[in-house]
């Protein structure tokens, strides 16, 4: 027993010895690879430092940020004087490292540490998984919080402890992304009622207190992020199943986290009495998650955002399948025939998510950078009251510290409560999830001086507007609603040599270098 306890304690301490190295040399491969919404909260933060508090436009109270905990996080580095881009990409990495060894240390899952240590690497070296790492989104923090929240609230449903702890941890995890409120009902209902109210003691006064902040100082029951970007109808139900169905192609290791289903419904296959009720409320809760994806018609970004946090809960449950179909076979020489077939099927459904290099560029880098480089321009060539409109306000909108008129609502409540044209957005189905919401006379009078289309970084001038990327439903509106207006005309911002960003300005007011 001491010897196998002491290979146990060597597997696990090179695991976690490798996770720290891979994500250390990760991040530095990958830093300031963020993603364009990253610079939304760096924007807030700056202002609540500023004394302006929670805003994006200096004076306009919108809550425009979907994680007000990973907005509190950065906003602390800011006030400590941390650059708040370094914080948010060591932050990830910490967070990144913190989910590998709750997955290795995880409790109430029985499975070997070797399998714990696949499992470990499985994640690793997932190149949609470690994006998120850098990527300066609360996705991390996310990920890290639910597998702690259920990692503590394990640990004292072994001893005679309250669970309030567990509440505290679910409510950070709430304050994260508002779907860990899916979290919150299962482990309550799983708990004995002499528990129950330490639970509730942890979880309810940080919820209750943040939404009386919201309702208070946004005048508004929920974000005005999940306003702009949720809709409910068929449409979104087709987007959803297409966007679901995408990641289970991509990534099809994580269907063989259903297996334990087998043992937890069917337990005469394996008695596993003490793990069912564990394996049920974690694959009810993986449904939950799945069906809320499916109805709000997935997400936008690349990199299957929504399913990060899921995918360490699904290679665990993959362990501990594993580890009890080889423990149902009884011969040894039927053990390694069952190893071997296992190893098999296991890389064959790895491979499909492995399918780009660990260290290309990230997806829109050059974009994101070139919206950065714009922000730059603009902030030196127009004077700072300058209203600037657009459908990326992130990079876009930290670096130029001008306000901003966010043309798909995350920022303008006008916007996110906007009624959306759905002829319209059909014509470009997936790019426009969350992002059908735009009111293009109510944007033309607010007067801002600059339309920016997403796509209007070139190395060649535009001589006409019809040379003007279109990539969402609101550009295509918008393009067509200004070939008619007389007040705009096509404008090349010079951004650096050979490189320009083309705009639509109101005539004859534009600064010169």
């Amino acid at each position: 027993m001491p010897h196998q306890q002491h290979t146990i304690n060597v597997v696990s301490l090179v695991t976690a010895i490798c996770t720290i190295l891979w994500f250390a040399v990760y991040t530095w491969l990958h830093h300031y690879t963020f993603a364009d919404d990253a610079f939304i909260f760096f924007r807030y933060a700056d202002n609540i430092v500023a004394g302006n508090g929670p805003v994006f436009n200096h004076g306009e109270r919108v809550e425009g940020f979907t994680s007000p905990l990973w907005l509190g996080i950065l906003t602390l580095c800011q006030l400590l004087d941390i650059n708040i881009l370094h914080a948010a990409t060591i932050i990830g990495m910490l967070l990144g490292i913190g989910a590998i060894l709750l997955v290795l240390t995880f409790p109430g899952l029985n499975s070997s540490p070797v399998l714990r240590a696949i499992a470990s690497a499985t994640i690793c070296v997932q190149p949609w998984f470690m994006f998120w790492v850098t990527s300066g989104m609360e996705t991390m923090l996310f990920t890290f919080l639910a597998l702690f929240a259920v990692h503590v609230y394990l640990s004292e449903k072994q001893t005679d402890k309250s669970h309030f702890i567990s509440g505290g941890l679910i409510a950070l995890t709430i304050l994260t992304r508002p779907e860990g409120v899916f979290l919150a009902p299962l482990l309550f209902l799983g708990m004995p009622n002499s528990k129950k109210k330490g639970f509730l003691e942890g979880l309810l006064p940080l919820i209750l207190a943040y939404q009386i902040f919201r309702m208070t100082y946004f005048n508004s029951l929920v974000p005005n992020t999940a306003t702009a970007k949720i809709m409910l109808d068929s449409n979104h139900l087709e987007m959803g199943r297409r966007y679901v169905l995408q990641f289970f192609a991509n990534v099809p290791i994580s269907l063989v986290g259903f297996l334990p289903a087998i043992f937890a419904f069917f337990p005469r296959i394996h008695n596993c009495n003490h793990e069912q009720k564990l394996i049920r409320t974690l694959h009810v809760t993986l449904l939950i998650f799945i069906v809320y994806f499916l109805t709000i018609g997935g997400d936008f970004f690349q990199y299957h955002r929504f399913f990060v946090p899921l995918f360490p809960w699904f290679v665990l449950l993959s362990t501990y399948a594993i580890h009890h179909l080889i423990a149902l076979v009884r011969t040894n020489r039927m053990k390694w025939i069952v190893y071997i077939a296992t190893a098999t099927i296991f890389l064959l459904l790895l491979i499909p998510s492995l399918n780009q290099s660990l260290v290309r560029r990230q997806y829109g880098i050059d974009w994101i950078v070139a919206s950065g480089k714009l922000g730059n321009a603009l902030r030196l060539q127009y004077p700072e009251n300058t209203l600037i409109a657009a459908p990326h306000i992130g990079a876009l909108g930290y670096y130029s510290k001008l306000p901003m008129l966010d043309m798909l609502g995350l920022t303008d409540k006008h916007i996110a409560n906007s009624t959306p044209n759905p002829e319209v957005y059909r014509e470009y189905p997936q790019k426009d999830v969350g992002h059908e919401r735009f009111d293009i006379e109510y944007a033309l009078s607010r007067k801002p001086r600059i339309f920016v289309p997403i796509n209007g970084f070139t190395s060649v001038p535009a001589t006409h507007i019809s040379e003007v990327p279109v990539r969402f439903a609101m550009e295509h509106v918008l393009i067509n609603r200004m070939n008619s207006h007389p007040e705009y005309q096509l404008t090349n911002i010079p951004v650096e040599n050979n490189f320009y960003w083309i705009v639509l300005e109101k005539k004859h007011i534009r600064n010169p270098l």
